[in-house]
């Protein structure tokens, strides 16, 4: 059985076999909408049971190790002169697995399609603005605060268990979160790399390997709720940048967290200043 994966014919085929299984099912509505996100969701429980127990985020050794398993492989492939049968194999695991742990939910735009417009007024932009501007005012009053009085959480533990609550049992929208399985195990961590992440300018990653949403713990607090329901969002299915954001946003603000209130607020104004500053650049200054 082994020799049919050193077959370079062989390989080739089952590449050429995987990308046609791979455009049907994408095709597929009753797969992409229905059928997947039950697969997601099981692997993604699956997944975060094993991986919650580690007190580490997992999935960055995990990338290192396939790093050191494929140079090592490679270095194995050129010995014998077998570079291209060895490059196909790998193509093959990494479409398999890619697919399988992550890339059908690209497919899913449910949430652009119901609630995200794809034209937005300039009156809109100017009233949306001010209206997370007071929003973010008045939590601003009720958040915790140190002793120099800037915004800090004294119990991540905690912001997580809510934020899960959140999605589970939403107060509105419902329909956003009933449409992907309910998780009821929590695998969130601060990244062991997050002085990397802070240089690079990354606030968080969702990683498809073990499960875990990881955040960037030197950033300042006062997004670090936010990130985290954002990348619970990508825990649930929602893989565009642009819907986690929406369900985290939605998440944040439907908890009884006045951190958590604020952090999504506080994010979504800035969203909508970037977007103020392209319409109406004296405004802008002027908010």
């Amino acid at each position: 059985m082994l020799s049919f994966f050193k077959n370079t014919k062989f390989l080739v085929f089952l590449l050429l076999f995987q990308m046609c299984i791979v455009l049907i099912l994408c095709s597929s509505e009753f797969f992409i909408y229905n059928i997947y996100p039950q697969v997601f969701g099981f692997i993604t429980h699956f997944l975060k049971t094993i991986f919650t127990i580690l007190p580490f985020d997992a999935g960055h050794f995990i990338y290192l190790f396939l790093v050191f398993f494929l140079l090592i492989g490679f270095i194995k492939s050129v010995q014998k002169k077998r570079i291209i049968p060895y490059f196909i194999a790998c193509l093959n695991g990494l479409f398999f697995f890619y697919f399988l742990l992550w890339g059908f939910n690209y497919y899913n735009d449910s949430i652009q399609k119901s609630y995200l417009p794809k034209n937005i007024s300039d009156k809109k932009i100017i009233e949306l603005t001010q209206y997370l501007l007071d929003k973010t005012k008045e939590y601003s009053t009720k958040t915790q605060r140190n002793k120099n009085g800037f915004f800090y959480i004294s119990d991540k533990s905690k912001l997580y268990k809510t934020l899960l609550y959140a999605q589970n049992y939403p107060s509105f929208y419902p329909d956003v979160f009933l449409i992907r399985p309910k998780q009821s195990v929590i695998n969130v961590k601060p990244s062991l790399f997050s002085v990397l992440q802070s240089y690079i300018g990354i606030g968080g990653v969702y990683n498809p390997l073990s499960g875990e949403a990881i955040y960037n713990k030197t950033m300042p607090d006062v997004k670090i709720p936010f990130t985290i329901a954002h990348e619970m969002a990508h825990q649930l299915g929602f893989a565009s940048e642009t819907e986690a954001n929406f369900v985290g946003f939605l998440t944040a603000i439907n908890t009884n967290d006045f951190n958590a209130k604020y952090s999504a607020y506080y994010v979504a104004l800035k969203y909508a200043m970037q977007n103020l500053s392209d319409k109406d650049p004296i405004l802008y200054f002027y908010y």
